[in-house]
């Protein structure tokens, strides 16, 4: 756990940079990808967009991909899909971080510091199974195994999501009350 706390070192600076690159990510890179796999497959579906989808799903999203938008979707998982998730990797941990910078750290905080790296675990996991499946390789265990990660980082995503808004508003709280105090 030392290790780990290593990385959640609160900076200002640090926080300001991960939610100007989250957001410009979210704005300008998500968007970008979109296209190019349109332009590609001619069609923006990814299965890595949805919550949840079954190997019958992946199954029609590779047929409908053809084998100029596999080839697309193999490269972009080994380019684009490594900075995406280093990015709301940065995000989640810097913000973390500046939220309980004043906590005890205590099994609960040391489960919320390990949540991204699980989250991003879990995202380059289906990122690989699902590039193994479009490729043919070991095609019956990939496309079972892609949906049950996927599933596994949207609600490792959206428990971290949770779990900030409710440490800013304990933050926000926090500070009301030091101001009100002084």
């Amino acid at each position: 756990m030392k290790h780990i706390y290593k990385i959640y070192n609160s900076n200002k600076i640090r926080t300001i940079l991960s939610i100007i690159l989250f957001v410009s990510a979210i704005m300008f890179l998500l968007p970008q990808m979109s296209k190019v796999m349109e332009i590609s497959s001619g069609t923006s579906i990814t299965p890595d967009s949805d919550l949840w989808y079954s190997s019958q799903k992946l199954s029609e999203i590779k047929n409908i991909y053809g084998s100029k938008g596999i080839s697309t979707y193999v490269s972009t998982r080994f380019s684009y899909d490594l900075l995406w998730p280093s990015i709301y990797f940065f995000f989640m941990v810097s913000t973390i971080a500046s939220m309980t910078k004043t906590m005890n750290r205590n099994i609960f905080i040391n489960i919320i510091y390990l949540l991204p790296i699980v989250t991003v675990a879990f995202d380059m996991m289906e990122n690989i199974t699902c590039s193994l499946y479009f490729k043919g390789i070991l095609e019956n265990l990939t496309s079972n195994l892609a949906p049950l990660f996927s599933g596994i980082k949207w609600l490792l995503v959206i428990s971290v999501l949770i779990i900030q808004l409710v440490l800013f508003i304990v933050y926000i709280v926090s500070r009301v009350k030091e101001f009100k105090e002084r």
